[in-house]
């Protein structure tokens, strides 16, 4: 059960990273959560990851499109921000004080959404980013809660009892990456840099 925190007037819940509740993948009412887990977890775009998956290489995503599949992330989601203050990249060592700075290390809530995490040998931001979002459904990692209506995922890895990455993005924020990773992938959009340069 979580506890009410006040902050500018508003009051939200603040809950306990705990990820023991049961789900259930079967029913109608669990389709969104059947299209995410089959994405996130078997069709995962992570190199070396899944026999199902397409990497993000052959769909000639490397070195600076990654910039301009970040945009169009951010243009169907609205997550990440511009500025990339609510993503981060961590260390092992600096990743409680990253969450403690968003005040998520003890309790959450869904105010808004964030992903902390680590970055495995070998990968880039956005590649750890999906990573992360995979080992967190692989491992049990995750819950499903409600914010002013909209369905919210917690996510969270961990590694020999550390934290491995932590994130709370809306259910629609990974339904619009998975159609945009699956539209690159079947060759129905391409990614295209901004006319601006600024990616």
């Amino acid at each position: 059960m979580g506890l009410q925190a006040q902050s500018a007037g508003v009051i939200t819940m603040s809950n306990k990273w705990s990820f023991k509740c049961s789900v259930k993948l079967s029913g109608e009412t669990n389709s969104s959560l059947q299209k995410i887990v089959q994405f996130y977890l078997w069709e995962t775009p992570v190199p070396n990851t899944s026999e199902k998956g397409v990497p993000f290489a052959l769909m000639g995503i490397e070195k600076s499109k990654y910039k301009t599949l970040q945009a169009e992330m951010r243009k169907h989601s609205g997550f990440p921000a511009a500025d990339g203050h609510d993503w981060k990249k961590t260390t092992i060592k600096s990743i409680e004080k990253d969450l403690k700075s968003l005040d998520r290390l003890d309790r959450y809530d869904c105010s808004f959404e964030f992903a902390i995490h680590t970055v495995k040998n070998g990968l880039g931001k956005t590649e750890a980013l999906f990573y992360f979002i995979r080992n967190a459904f692989a491992h049990g990692g995750f819950r499903i809660s409600t914010y002013k209506g909209e369905h919210y995922f917690v996510l969270e890895n961990r590694k020999n009892g550390s934290i491995r990455g932590r994130a709370i993005l809306k259910e629609s924020t990974l339904l619009s990456w998975a159609k945009l990773i699956n539209d690159l992938r079947s060759k129905k959009k391409k990614l295209v840099p901004s006319k601006s340069g600024k990616r």
